[in-house]
Protein backbone atom coordinates (compact mmCIF):
# COMPACT_ATOMS: atom_id res chain seq x y z
CA UNK A 1 0.00 0.00 0.00
CA UNK A 2 1.59 3.74 -1.05
CA UNK A 3 -0.23 6.08 0.63
CA UNK A 4 0.33 9.56 1.42
CA UNK A 5 -1.10 10.58 4.94
CA UNK A 6 -1.85 14.25 3.86
CA UNK A 7 -4.10 13.14 0.95
CA UNK A 8 -7.32 11.81 2.42
CA UNK A 9 -10.66 11.86 0.49
CA UNK A 10 -12.31 9.55 3.16
CA UNK A 11 -15.79 10.81 3.84
CA UNK A 12 -16.49 9.09 7.12
CA UNK A 13 -14.86 9.16 10.21
CA UNK A 14 -14.31 5.97 10.20
CA UNK A 15 -13.12 5.09 7.11
CA UNK A 16 -11.13 8.61 7.79
CA UNK A 17 -9.31 7.34 11.66
CA UNK A 18 -8.34 3.61 9.47
CA UNK A 19 -6.57 5.22 6.32
CA UNK A 20 -4.84 7.61 8.78
CA UNK A 21 -3.94 4.50 10.94
CA UNK A 22 -2.45 2.55 8.03
CA UNK A 23 -0.45 5.67 6.38
CA UNK A 24 1.36 6.33 9.75
CA UNK A 25 2.38 1.92 10.23
CA UNK A 26 3.48 2.18 6.93
CA UNK A 27 5.70 5.29 7.55
CA UNK A 28 6.89 4.16 10.89
CA UNK A 29 7.56 0.64 10.04
CA UNK A 30 8.22 -0.83 13.66
CA UNK A 31 8.58 -4.38 14.17
CA UNK A 32 8.28 -3.80 18.30
CA UNK A 33 4.90 -2.05 17.60
CA UNK A 34 3.88 -4.39 15.14
CA UNK A 35 4.26 -7.43 17.74
CA UNK A 36 2.41 -4.80 20.34
CA UNK A 37 -0.97 -5.00 18.20
CA UNK A 38 -0.34 -8.39 16.27
CA UNK A 39 0.73 -9.73 19.80
CA UNK A 40 3.05 -12.12 17.93
CA UNK A 41 6.79 -12.10 17.83
CA UNK A 42 8.14 -11.40 14.33
CA UNK A 43 10.99 -11.26 12.00
CA UNK A 44 12.64 -8.43 10.96
CA UNK A 45 11.24 -6.51 8.80
CA UNK A 46 8.03 -8.27 9.32
CA UNK A 47 5.58 -6.37 7.42
CA UNK A 48 4.90 -7.92 3.66
CA UNK A 49 1.51 -5.84 2.38
CA UNK A 50 -1.15 -3.98 4.22
CA UNK A 51 -4.81 -2.90 2.27
CA UNK A 52 -8.02 -1.16 2.74
CA UNK A 53 -11.04 -3.34 2.53
CA UNK A 54 -13.81 -2.34 0.47
CA UNK A 55 -16.27 -0.33 2.75
CA UNK A 56 -20.38 -1.24 3.14
CA UNK A 57 -20.42 -4.72 3.66
CA UNK A 58 -20.73 -6.03 7.03
CA UNK A 59 -18.87 -9.39 6.56
CA UNK A 60 -16.06 -6.79 5.92
CA UNK A 61 -12.92 -5.68 8.04
CA UNK A 62 -11.81 -2.19 7.61
CA UNK A 63 -8.54 -3.44 6.46
CA UNK A 64 -5.76 -5.99 6.72
CA UNK A 65 -2.38 -6.93 7.42
CA UNK A 66 0.10 -9.68 6.53
CA UNK A 67 3.17 -10.17 8.38
CA UNK A 68 5.80 -12.76 8.62
CA UNK A 69 6.52 -14.05 12.30
CA UNK A 70 9.57 -15.30 13.59
CA UNK A 71 9.04 -18.57 12.43
CA UNK A 72 8.61 -17.19 8.60
CA UNK A 73 5.06 -18.35 8.84
CA UNK A 74 3.11 -15.41 7.68
CA UNK A 75 -0.41 -14.90 8.73
CA UNK A 76 -3.17 -12.06 8.18
CA UNK A 77 -4.01 -8.96 10.94
CA UNK A 78 -7.53 -8.57 10.02
CA UNK A 79 -8.42 -5.07 11.60
CA UNK A 80 -11.67 -3.49 12.87
CA UNK A 81 -12.12 -0.12 13.73
CA UNK A 82 -14.75 1.97 15.58
CA UNK A 83 -15.06 5.66 16.18
CA UNK A 84 -16.62 7.16 18.83
CA UNK A 85 -20.57 7.44 17.42
CA UNK A 86 -19.91 3.95 15.86
CA UNK A 87 -21.00 1.34 18.22
CA UNK A 88 -19.06 -2.38 18.60
CA UNK A 89 -21.08 -4.94 17.17
CA UNK A 90 -21.19 -8.67 18.67
CA UNK A 91 -22.63 -10.06 15.18
CA UNK A 92 -20.21 -7.83 12.91
CA UNK A 93 -16.58 -9.47 15.17
CA UNK A 94 -18.22 -12.88 14.47
CA UNK A 95 -18.64 -12.56 11.02
CA UNK A 96 -14.84 -10.99 10.51
CA UNK A 97 -13.59 -14.12 12.70
CA UNK A 98 -14.64 -16.45 10.20
CA UNK A 99 -12.49 -14.99 7.85
CA UNK A 100 -8.97 -16.00 10.38
CA UNK A 101 -7.45 -19.58 9.35
CA UNK A 102 -5.07 -21.22 11.72
CA UNK A 103 -2.83 -18.41 12.36
CA UNK A 104 -4.76 -15.08 11.75
CA UNK A 105 -5.85 -12.58 14.44
CA UNK A 106 -8.43 -9.67 14.30
CA UNK A 107 -7.27 -6.36 16.06
CA UNK A 108 -10.20 -4.30 17.14
CA UNK A 109 -9.48 -0.57 18.02
CA UNK A 110 -11.94 1.58 19.91
CA UNK A 111 -12.30 4.71 22.00
CA UNK A 112 -14.54 2.59 24.30
CA UNK A 113 -12.82 0.46 27.55
CA UNK A 114 -16.41 -0.61 27.82
CA UNK A 115 -15.76 -2.69 24.61
CA UNK A 116 -14.01 -5.29 26.17
CA UNK A 117 -17.32 -6.78 27.94
CA UNK A 118 -18.28 -7.69 23.98
CA UNK A 119 -14.27 -8.45 23.29
CA UNK A 120 -14.41 -11.07 26.76
CA UNK A 121 -18.28 -12.50 25.78
CA UNK A 122 -17.10 -13.80 22.58
CA UNK A 123 -13.71 -16.05 24.32
CA UNK A 124 -11.83 -15.96 21.19
CA UNK A 125 -7.84 -15.74 21.79
CA UNK A 126 -8.13 -14.75 18.28
CA UNK A 127 -9.27 -11.27 19.63
CA UNK A 128 -7.28 -8.48 20.33
CA UNK A 129 -8.17 -5.25 21.66
CA UNK A 130 -7.13 -2.09 22.49
CA UNK A 131 -8.33 1.68 22.86
CA UNK A 132 -7.42 4.39 20.75
CA UNK A 133 -6.03 6.46 23.94
CA UNK A 134 -3.92 3.26 24.30
CA UNK A 135 -2.38 3.03 21.18
CA UNK A 136 -2.00 7.14 21.28
CA UNK A 137 -0.06 6.74 24.94
CA UNK A 138 2.24 3.70 23.31
CA UNK A 139 3.10 5.67 20.58
CA UNK A 140 3.78 8.76 22.34
CA UNK A 141 6.13 6.71 24.91
CA UNK A 142 7.94 5.09 22.15
CA UNK A 143 7.83 7.16 19.40
CA UNK A 144 7.29 10.33 20.72
CA UNK A 145 10.38 12.43 18.61
CA UNK A 146 8.61 10.98 15.33
CA UNK A 147 7.04 14.00 13.39
CA UNK A 148 4.21 11.07 11.39
CA UNK A 149 3.92 9.79 15.15
CA UNK A 150 3.19 13.37 16.36
CA UNK A 151 0.91 14.19 13.57
CA UNK A 152 -1.10 11.43 13.82
CA UNK A 153 -1.76 11.86 17.74
CA UNK A 154 -2.37 15.54 17.40
CA UNK A 155 -5.05 14.33 14.53
CA UNK A 156 -6.62 12.12 16.77
CA UNK A 157 -6.91 14.64 19.92
CA UNK A 158 -7.94 17.20 17.37
CA UNK A 159 -10.86 15.03 15.99
CA UNK A 160 -11.55 13.47 19.61
CA UNK A 161 -11.02 10.16 18.27
CA UNK A 162 -8.98 9.13 20.83
CA UNK A 163 -10.28 10.71 23.67
CA UNK A 164 -13.23 8.76 25.88
CA UNK A 165 -16.00 11.78 25.36
CA UNK A 166 -18.41 9.60 23.98
CA UNK A 167 -18.70 7.60 27.18
CA UNK A 168 -19.48 7.99 30.77
CA UNK A 169 -18.40 5.12 33.04
CA UNK A 170 -19.29 3.59 36.67
CA UNK A 171 -16.49 5.10 37.95
CA UNK A 172 -17.16 8.61 36.58
CA UNK A 173 -20.35 8.63 37.60
CA UNK A 174 -19.45 7.88 41.22
CA UNK A 175 -16.71 10.87 40.75
CA UNK A 176 -20.07 13.27 40.23
CA UNK A 177 -21.62 11.89 42.92
CA UNK A 178 -18.74 12.47 45.25
CA UNK A 179 -18.80 16.23 43.54
CA UNK A 180 -15.08 15.15 42.01
CA UNK A 181 -15.76 15.81 38.12
CA UNK A 182 -13.37 14.02 36.07
CA UNK A 183 -14.09 15.84 32.62
CA UNK A 184 -17.75 14.73 33.60
CA UNK A 185 -19.50 17.83 31.98
CA UNK A 186 -17.54 17.45 28.85
CA UNK A 187 -18.38 14.00 28.75
CA UNK A 188 -21.97 14.38 29.19
CA UNK A 189 -22.19 17.29 26.55
CA UNK A 190 -20.48 15.04 24.13
CA UNK A 191 -22.97 12.63 24.49
CA UNK A 192 -25.83 14.84 24.13
CA UNK A 193 -24.60 16.73 21.17
CA UNK A 194 -24.39 13.47 19.64
CA UNK A 195 -27.55 12.43 20.29
CA UNK A 196 -29.19 15.67 18.68
CA UNK A 197 -27.09 14.86 16.11
CA UNK A 198 -27.97 11.09 15.60
CA UNK A 199 -31.05 10.90 16.72
CA UNK A 200 -33.17 8.63 14.70
CA UNK A 201 -36.66 10.82 13.78
CA UNK A 202 -38.23 8.00 12.03
CA UNK A 203 -38.12 6.08 14.72
CA UNK A 204 -40.25 8.28 16.25
CA UNK A 205 -41.81 10.03 13.06
CA UNK A 206 -41.07 13.36 14.30
CA UNK A 207 -39.19 15.56 11.87
CA UNK A 208 -35.88 16.50 12.28
CA UNK A 209 -36.76 20.13 11.96
CA UNK A 210 -38.52 19.77 15.37
CA UNK A 211 -35.45 19.28 17.52
CA UNK A 212 -33.03 22.01 18.77
CA UNK A 213 -30.65 21.66 21.80
CA UNK A 214 -31.13 23.08 25.15
CA UNK A 215 -28.60 25.42 26.83
CA UNK A 216 -26.16 22.97 29.39
CA UNK A 217 -27.17 26.29 32.12
CA UNK A 218 -30.75 26.12 31.60
CA UNK A 219 -33.09 25.07 33.77
CA UNK A 220 -31.03 22.52 35.72
CA UNK A 221 -31.45 20.24 32.59
CA UNK A 222 -29.25 19.67 29.49
CA UNK A 223 -30.25 18.19 26.46
CA UNK A 224 -33.13 18.24 23.82
CA UNK A 225 -36.14 19.73 23.08
CA UNK A 226 -38.85 18.46 20.56
CA UNK A 227 -41.51 21.04 19.42
CA UNK A 228 -44.24 20.30 16.93
CA UNK A 229 -44.12 22.51 13.48
CA UNK A 230 -48.11 23.31 13.90
CA UNK A 231 -48.70 26.47 15.45
CA UNK A 232 -51.74 26.06 17.09
CA UNK A 233 -51.36 21.97 19.39
CA UNK A 234 -53.79 21.08 21.48
CA UNK A 235 -51.70 21.01 24.59
CA UNK A 236 -48.93 23.29 23.21
CA UNK A 237 -46.90 19.90 23.55
CA UNK A 238 -43.11 19.72 24.01
CA UNK A 239 -40.62 17.11 24.73
CA UNK A 240 -37.43 17.07 26.25
CA UNK A 241 -34.54 14.38 26.56
CA UNK A 242 -31.81 14.74 28.36
CA UNK A 243 -30.19 15.31 31.52
CA UNK A 244 -31.58 16.27 34.75
CA UNK A 245 -28.79 18.03 36.99
CA UNK A 246 -30.88 20.57 39.82
CA UNK A 247 -33.98 20.27 40.91
CA UNK A 248 -34.82 24.19 41.98
CA UNK A 249 -36.64 25.15 38.82
CA UNK A 250 -38.85 21.87 38.59
CA UNK A 251 -39.23 21.32 41.76
CA UNK A 252 -39.10 17.93 41.03
CA UNK A 253 -36.88 15.70 43.42
CA UNK A 254 -34.62 13.46 42.39
CA UNK A 255 -35.46 9.79 42.98
CA UNK A 256 -32.21 9.28 45.11
CA UNK A 257 -30.85 11.86 47.24
CA UNK A 258 -28.35 14.33 45.27
CA UNK A 259 -28.57 11.71 42.57
CA UNK A 260 -29.13 13.50 39.19
CA UNK A 261 -30.98 11.72 36.53
CA UNK A 262 -31.55 10.48 32.87
CA UNK A 263 -35.06 12.42 32.11
CA UNK A 264 -37.92 12.43 29.61
CA UNK A 265 -40.29 15.00 30.35
CA UNK A 266 -43.55 15.15 28.19
CA UNK A 267 -45.06 18.60 28.88
CA UNK A 268 -47.41 21.18 27.88
CA UNK A 269 -47.13 24.57 27.81
CA UNK A 270 -49.87 27.63 27.21
CA UNK A 271 -50.22 31.14 27.20
CA UNK A 272 -46.69 32.37 28.68
CA UNK A 273 -46.14 29.15 29.94
CA UNK A 274 -49.59 29.67 32.58
CA UNK A 275 -51.61 26.31 32.82
CA UNK A 276 -54.99 27.85 33.90
CA UNK A 277 -57.92 25.85 35.46
CA UNK A 278 -59.47 25.44 32.51
CA UNK A 279 -56.98 23.76 30.08
CA UNK A 280 -56.08 21.35 33.17
CA UNK A 281 -60.16 20.85 33.31
CA UNK A 282 -59.28 20.07 29.67
CA UNK A 283 -56.48 17.32 30.32
CA UNK A 284 -58.73 15.95 32.98
CA UNK A 285 -61.91 15.03 30.58
CA UNK A 286 -59.30 13.98 27.97
CA UNK A 287 -60.58 9.86 29.38
CA UNK A 288 -58.01 8.75 26.16
CA UNK A 289 -55.23 10.96 26.83
CA UNK A 290 -55.60 9.95 30.96
CA UNK A 291 -56.64 6.53 31.22
CA UNK A 292 -52.96 5.80 28.66
CA UNK A 293 -50.91 8.17 31.53
CA UNK A 294 -52.50 5.77 34.40
CA UNK A 295 -50.92 2.96 32.13
CA UNK A 296 -47.42 4.17 31.84
CA UNK A 297 -47.35 3.88 35.45
CA UNK A 298 -46.38 0.30 35.44
CA UNK A 299 -43.56 0.92 33.28
CA UNK A 300 -42.45 3.57 35.98
CA UNK A 301 -43.80 6.61 34.18
CA UNK A 302 -44.91 9.39 36.72
CA UNK A 303 -47.03 11.40 36.18
CA UNK A 304 -49.05 15.18 37.41
CA UNK A 305 -52.48 14.46 36.54
CA UNK A 306 -53.56 15.25 40.39
CA UNK A 307 -51.52 18.56 40.33
CA UNK A 308 -48.82 16.76 42.38
CA UNK A 309 -46.51 20.03 41.56
CA UNK A 310 -49.32 22.52 41.23
CA UNK A 311 -46.59 25.06 40.57
CA UNK A 312 -45.06 23.03 37.74
CA UNK A 313 -48.20 21.56 35.93
CA UNK A 314 -46.36 22.21 32.69
CA UNK A 315 -44.90 18.23 33.65
CA UNK A 316 -47.63 15.93 32.41
CA UNK A 317 -46.00 12.54 32.64
CA UNK A 318 -42.48 11.71 32.95
CA UNK A 319 -39.98 8.70 33.09
CA UNK A 320 -36.40 9.15 34.65
CA UNK A 321 -33.77 7.31 35.62
CA UNK A 322 -30.89 7.97 38.38
CA UNK A 323 -27.11 7.85 36.49
CA UNK A 324 -25.53 5.30 39.11
CA UNK A 325 -28.22 2.81 37.63
CA UNK A 326 -26.10 3.11 34.54
CA UNK A 327 -23.04 0.75 34.73
CA UNK A 328 -22.23 2.79 31.38
CA UNK A 329 -23.86 5.88 29.94
CA UNK A 330 -23.23 7.13 26.22
CA UNK A 331 -25.27 7.61 23.15
CA UNK A 332 -26.53 3.96 22.58
CA UNK A 333 -27.38 3.51 26.02
CA UNK A 334 -29.06 6.78 26.00
CA UNK A 335 -30.93 5.89 22.78
CA UNK A 336 -32.20 2.13 24.30
CA UNK A 337 -33.91 4.27 27.30
CA UNK A 338 -35.58 6.44 24.64
CA UNK A 339 -36.90 3.34 22.58
CA UNK A 340 -37.72 1.76 25.81
CA UNK A 341 -39.57 4.64 26.92
CA UNK A 342 -41.87 5.33 23.38
CA UNK A 343 -42.17 1.25 22.77
CA UNK A 344 -44.28 1.46 26.09
CA UNK A 345 -46.25 4.49 24.79
CA UNK A 346 -46.93 2.52 21.91
CA UNK A 347 -47.75 -0.84 24.01
CA UNK A 348 -50.47 1.92 25.99
CA UNK A 349 -51.91 3.04 22.80
CA UNK A 350 -51.29 6.59 23.17
CA UNK A 351 -48.77 6.99 20.30
CA UNK A 352 -52.14 7.42 18.37
CA UNK A 353 -52.86 10.20 20.76
CA UNK A 354 -53.23 14.14 19.41
CA UNK A 355 -50.48 14.79 21.92
CA UNK A 356 -48.65 13.22 19.94
CA UNK A 357 -49.42 13.15 16.21
CA UNK A 358 -50.11 16.78 16.64
CA UNK A 359 -45.96 16.41 16.62
CA UNK A 360 -45.40 14.92 13.34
Amino acid sequence: MNTNIFLNSYKKKEDELTYAFFSMLEILDSREFFELISKSKLKNNPLKYMKLLPVGNNSNPDGELIFINENDVEFKLYFENKTKIRKLDKEQLLNHLTLCKQNDKLLVITPRKHDKIIIDEIKNKNIIFFTWQEIATELKNKYGDNIIVKQFIEYGNISGQFEELSEINRYDIINEIEKFKVKFDEKMGNILHTLKDKFETEKYKFSQENICIDDSDKYGRWGIEIYGKRKRKTYGQCIFIGYYYNTENHGINFKKDEIPEIVIFFDIYWDKDEINEEMMDKIIKDEYLCNGIKKLSKYDFENNLHNKNKDLRWHLFYKRKSIDEFDVLNTFVLNEFIEEAFEQIRMVGLNEHKYFSELL
